[in-house]
């Protein structure tokens, strides 16, 4: 382990406890892991006994591979070091890797809940409910029959209050949509049931010092008074005894005073008295007043500057907290406590309700499959008594979890479950910086917690020493990127992620260390900042119409035309150890949603530069989608207008607007198809003008095909309309012409697919199709369509960052990086908010109708936005640290002046960290990567920089753009001149392939196929076949592809009436009867009958094949002088025998002589004996001998040949007869044994 760093060592070989791995962006972590499991398997570890999770199912497919391709190099490089046992165990555990318990959390569930579902009852016959949206639509069918039961319950009237507050005056949709999420929270607790049950204990009336509520908000509240004193405290200082500024030191100690009451409060009183202490904090209002002297002028206005925000933070987040006097409280806590509840009833029904369809559908989604699997871990298994989580216990000396960071509690409480207690056997990898799934209800808690509670490493070699609850291995080095992408990524996360944001210290161990030793040291580009100001545009009006999103893309567009203008060693290649030139295939685009994938398309395109989308989403925005939806709906009611009018203007259809404007002229006043109908019954071909008719010829058509595909949508599935529809408008293949025409092609057939699933999920109709189809656009689902790429395209890959992660790239472009943090990701949270494990509601007061927010609402909504905003630090953590040499910065303002005056109020701080509630309320990325580079030397113009940035190396560059230009058609300006062809045409178009016998064959052959080729032509009648007749010739007459035995025709064919089995299957099962015999036994007819009852019973042979093997035949071959032998000596006999051996091309076919090709052949041997003087090979034959035994000698002399040959690689004893065993005649005719090759000699002699 040369080649690793002490930490990297330490986290491969320390065992005995839990481990806990803290690694970072590129730190190998998953190389570690694979060396862990490889020196654990050199050490005699068997590979079934650990268990890996891994996150992903690529990830578990690549990790098998990894580890695969680690123990065979293992094997490969020592072999000669390693003892026979050593070579043995690492062969066996090669093989067993396929099978090893490698899977994610899902699929080891999966496997627990198959092997042990009856220690629950559950009905093993599930099929995985995968999709989301087919979950969804069970779900709105459940809730639907739900509320009706409800609203006409004894209970209505509470049910009805729930709809009133939680919905809206048009829709109680809302109140449906808490219940799902609510559920969907549940179902990753350890206790659903009872979390559900629980939620209004949070709502008792209890605001005494001790209770619950005060709890929580003193919690809460506490940091909120610390920051805003430590601002006042920083304001005051500022301002000192200048006595000019006496009336602001006044103000300011007043403030003081107040706050230090309501800081005094907190810790012991109760709500009432620490409501009021805040009530009475009054600001005041500053001191006016004209100050001559600049420098006390300048102290007054950031005095004012830090006062102000002191105020921000008091208003903003603490003044909430505690918003209602104790009356208001009490009333609204009772009503919140009785809407809770009755929340809580309901969830618990829908919970219980939707158990129950879906055991009627017979489906189980994932959560389901966790939640089951979890409950069998502590059920006793009947037949040992032995709980299954103990056996599993038993099962596994270590567990493995990749991407422990990623985990929720369920999942934790499975890991546990399978896990020996402490010291533990748990080994954890992973990097809370990078947990960015909170949207999946991920719990980077959990990470926390344990990073917190373990010892750190020493990273000794003694790994032994005593660890009472878990070791902590920081792996901080990164292998992947430059210098200039790690000083970047640390100067902005050291000043934007502590404990408070972010929940980890960045400046304790988990900066990034470079470990990319190999790139020359003076090769490190600076980052850059690409802004695009419009305006700071000299004529500002000239972007008006020019979309800010669009304007970041041009200028990207723009940067990558300069980059491709001038490619010359732009990247270092540390395979090759050289520089190289820049290819669009080293470009990737990380953006951070995929709203805006369709306008980067469409503007490359215009630019000539090729991009590829790798995780194909806004499928349903797609032209070619829109228009099939469109139709879909008109095929279901043609009275929809809009979607009528798209159809018809669609190349399916394709009718001018002109022609639209005629139809619609036939009746102003009727719905579109109506005017369509009277338009076609009042044409007139006498006096129609050109428009006219050829909307009429248009409309007939469409007329009649609409008719034709609406009958079909009656009587037939919704696939076969669908493919109906793509066969006869041919749209299928008219968007295969279009640009981008496979991909477009494949969103087509992806609608087909998604219809089949559809409707194997048990849903029928059209109307409920297309309202699935809309649900899933509501809801921002999407189809994970194919990606059509020829992985050799050069061409720049737009991916989102969540589907970067784990990826990097040479040069990165992370684009929109002033997307707003705060837009839409709350959607849904307006009257109750679901965080950090409890539920925060707005009660609607019935008489005035006013939203009053609860401390619990206000309580939720701080966590929600903390933990948000924690996340958006850790996705910009992980776009920034895809880059290996080259990154991009993509960001919007509306000018220089407004984007840097922000940036400098986000940095009003000496420290080097930002202050805590700027980070906070950070506005976007780009906001805090602002703030940290304003302070920075290197910043332009920068005349004060922080005292704590002024020896920090990192380099960067700003380039303000009020005005992208782009050249288009990039491809054609740097297209290369092609020069003249120099070839002899002539020469060229008689060109003769010189190996085309190698076209004709397959370069895998059996045994029994090759000695097809080498049969007499006389023979030919022996075993005529009309498949062997079709197959292409040689030029010496040789058939050359594999040889194929004709179908058997299947009993239902034959109507149920069981045939003679045919002479091969005969063959089969005798030579299965002779493989099963005992040849310690004496083989009687009794005996050999038994065998085959045996064979019968165990279904592998059938009954009516059973009887036609002929017994005597059989007894008869063992009183043959070889038959003896093998009964003498049966532990010298190898039966059955499978080999595969290379053979050059030309020793079996004579037409590729000339080809230095090999052929794999493989076939069985029936079986050989060895004697003192070396190896008999014999091989059974059944056939029907008649007069054809020389014929019959000859059809397999070869085929022995072949074995013999084989047997001599396989074996080092000299193969000394062969033995061809005619059953039929009781004749064993020994064949001479030939050299190397020579497979057509058919010398033979009848074996005394």
């Amino acid at each position: 382990m040369a080649n690793f760093t002490a930490s990297q060592r330490a986290a491969i070989t320390h065992h005995g406890h839990n481990v806990l791995v803290s690694a970072s962006a590129g730190s190998g972590k998953t190389t570690v892991l694979v060396e862990r499991v490889l020196q654990s398997v050199l050490q005699g570890q068997d590979i079934t006994r650990l268990l890996v999770v891994t996150f992903t199912n690529a990830a578990a497919a690549e990790m098998k591979d990894r580890i695969t391709t680690a123990l065979k190099h293992e094997l490969t490089a020592h072999r000669q070091e390693m003892d026979d046992s050593t070579r043995h165990h690492l062969a066996q555990q090669i093989g067993l890797v396929a099978s090893a318990p490698i899977s994610t959390i899902d699929a080891f569930a999966l496997q627990v809940v198959q092997q042990y579902y009856y220690t629950i009852d559950l009905d093993p016959g599930f099929r995985i409910l995968a999709d989301p949206t087919e979950a969804i639509m069970i779900q709105e069918g459940v809730w639907s029959d739900l509320r009706e039961v409800f609203f006409s319950s004894a209970s209505a009237a509470q049910f009805r209050a729930l709809s009133a507050n939680f919905g809206t005056d048009r829709s109680d949709d809302p109140l449906g949509d808490l219940v799902m999420r609510v559920y969907e929270y549940a179902q990753t607790t350890t206790d659903p049931d009872g979390w559900i049950a629980g939620l209004a204990d949070n709502y008792a009336h209890n605001l005494g010092a001790d209770g619950p509520l005060m709890t929580q908000l003193r919690q809460a509240a506490t940091p909120i008074m610390t920051q805003v004193e430590q601002l006042l405290r920083q304001a005051a200082d500022l301002v000192g005894a200048e006595p000019t500024l006496s009336k602001v030191a006044d103000n300011l100690a007043q403030v003081q005073a107040l706050t230090a009451i309501a800081t005094r409060t907190l810790p012991s009183e109760n709500y009432a008295a620490v409501q009021n202490a805040i009530d009475d904090v009054d600001w005041g209002r500053w001191p006016g007043g004209k100050v001559t002297d600049e420098v006390v002028k300048a102290t007054k206005n950031d005095a004012k500057a830090l006062r102000d925000q002191a105020k921000e933070i008091f208003e903003q987040r603490l003044v909430p907290l505690f918003g209602l006097n104790t009356d208001d409280l009490a009333t609204a806590l009772d009503a919140g406590h009785d809407l809770v509840a009755e929340l809580s009833h309901v969830c618990l029904e829908f919970k219980h309700a939707y158990w129950a369809e879906k055991q009627r559908r017979h489906v189980l989604d994932f959560g389901d499959i966790e939640q089951a699997a979890r409950t069998i871990l502590d059920q006793a298994d009947p037949d040992t008594g032995t709980t299954v989580g103990q056996i599993y216990r038993d099962a596994f000396d270590e567990v493995l979890v990749d991407e422990y960071q990623d985990t929720n509690p369920l999942q934790e409480a499975i890991l546990s479950g399978v896990s020996t207690p402490a010291p533990g056997n748990r080994f954890m990898v992973g990097d809370v910086k990078q947990s960015i799934y909170g949207f999946r209800l991920a719990a980077p808690q959990l990470f926390l917690d344990k990073y917190a509670r373990y010892t750190p490493s020493t990273a000794s070699a003694d790994n032994t020493r005593n660890v009472t609850d878990g070791e902590r291995i920081t792996l901080a080095e990164n292998f992947r990127s430059s210098r200039n992408i790690l000083d970047f990524t640390n100067l902005i996360f050291r000043q934007v992620m502590d404990r408070t944001v972010g929940d980890i210290d960045y400046q304790g161990g988990e900066e990034l260390k470079l470990g990319a030793t190999d790139i020359p040291s003076d090769f490190a580009p600076a980052t850059e900042l690409l802004l695009y100001v419009p305006d700071d545009a000299e004529d500002a009006a000239a972007n008006a119409d020019l979309d800010k999103d669009i304007g970041q893309v041009r200028m990207v567009i723009n940067r990558i035309q300069a980059l491709m203008a001038h490619p010359e060693k732009q990247l270092y290649d540390r395979k090759q150890g050289a520089y190289r030139n820049l290819e669009y295939r080293d470009i990737t685009l990380l953006v951070p949603t995929r709203s805006q994938n369709l306008q980067i398309q469409e503007e490359f395109a215009a630019a000539g530069i090729p991009i590829v989308i790798n995780d194909a989403q806004n499928y349903f925005k797609t032209t070619e989608l829109q228009v099939m939806l469109s139709l879909l709906k008109v095929i279901d009611n043609p009275l929809q207008e809009i979607p009528l009018v798209a159809v018809l203007r669609s190349p399916m259809v394709g009718m001018t607007a002109d022609e639209l404007a005629v139809v619609r002229l036939a009746d102003r006043h009727v719905p579109y198809y109506d005017a369509v109908t009277r338009f076609i019954a009042q044409y007139d071909a006498a006096t129609a003008d050109a428009t006219t008719t050829s909307a009429y010829h248009k409309l007939m058509q469409f007329r009649e095909q609409l008719t034709g595909f609406r009958d079909l949508a009656r009587s037939n599935r919704l696939v076969d309309l669908i493919w109906a529809i793509y066969q006869e408008t041919g749209y299928l293949d008219f968007v295969g012409g279009m640009p981008g025409g496979p991909q477009r092609q494949a969103n087509l057939r992806a609608l087909y697919d998604r219809a089949h699933a559809y409707e194997e999920g048990g849903f029928r109709g059209l109307f409920a199709f297309v309202h699935f189809i809309e649900l899933m656009q509501q809801r921002d689902k999407d189809l994970d369509t194919p990606v059509t790429i020829d992985p050799d395209t050069n061409a720049v890959h737009l991916m989102t960052i969540h589907g970067s992660k784990g990826l990097q790239f040479p040069v990165v472009f992370l684009m929109n990086s002033s997307r707003s943090l705060h837009g839409n990701s709350n959607r849904g949270d307006s009257k109750a908010i679901l965080s950090g494990g409890q539920i925060g509601i707005q009660w609607l007061q019935e008489d005035t109708r006013v939203q009053i927010p609860l401390p619990q609402y206000e309580l939720a909504r701080q966590d929600r936005d903390g933990r948000e905003q924690a996340e958006a630090l850790r996705v910009l953590y992980v776009a920034l640290t895809r880059a290996e040499q080259h990154l991009y910065v993509v960001g919007y303002g509306a000018t220089r002046e407004r984007l840097e005056q922000s940036w400098r109020k986000l940095a009003n701080t000496n420290d080097l960290v930002l202050p805590a509630y700027n980070r906070l309320t950070a506005a976007s990325l780009l906001a805090l990567i602002g703030a940290s580079l304003v302070r920075h030397p290197h910043y332009p113009d920068q005349t004060d920089p922080l005292v704590g940035l002024v020896d920090d190396p990192t380099m960067f560059t700003i380039n303000w753009v009020t005005h992208p230009k782009v050249a288009g058609g990039a491809q054609t300006q740097l297209a290369v001149t092609q020069p003249p062809l120099d070839v002899d045409v002539d020469q060229w178009f008689s060109f003769q392939y010189p190996y085309a016998a190698a076209t004709q064959t397959t370069g895998f052959q059996a045994v029994s196929e090759i000695k097809r080729l080498f049969d007499d032509p006389s023979l030919t009648e022996l075993h005529a076949d009309p498949q062997t007749s079709g197959h292409q010739v040689l030029n010496d007459g040789q058939a050359a592809r594999r040889y194929v035995e004709p179908f058997a025709t299947p009993q239902f064919i034959t109507g149920g009436v069981e045939a003679r089995p045919s002479a091969a299957a005969i063959g089969t099962a005798t030579h299965q009867v002779m493989q099963s015999l005992d040849l310690h036994v004496a083989i009687t007819p009794t005996y050999v009958a038994g065998v085959i009852e045996d064979l019968v019973d165990r279904q592998l042979i059938t009954a009516t094949v059973g009887r036609n093997v002929n017994i005597d035949h059989i007894v008869a071959f063992f009183t043959t002088p070889l038959g003896q032998t093998l009964l003498q000596t049966p532990d010298t006999v190898q039966r059955e025998v499978p080999f595969a051996m290379l053979m050059p091309a030309g020793d079996v076919f004579p037409a590729m002589r000339n080809d230095e090709q090999n052929l794999l052949v493989h076939g069985i041997m029936d079986g050989f004996v060895t004697t003192p003087d070396g190896v008999i090979l014999y091989d059974y034959k059944t056939d029907h001998v008649g007069h054809q035994q020389d014929a019959i000698v000859t059809k397999y002399s070869g085929q022995l040949n072949l074995y013999a040959l084989a047997l001599r690689q396989i074996q080092p004893a000299p193969v000394i007869g062969l033995r061809l065993v005619l059953l039929e005649t009781n004749t064993v005719v020994a064949l001479a044994v030939q050299g190397a090759y020579d497979i057509n000699s058919n010398n033979s002699s009848r074996e005394p």
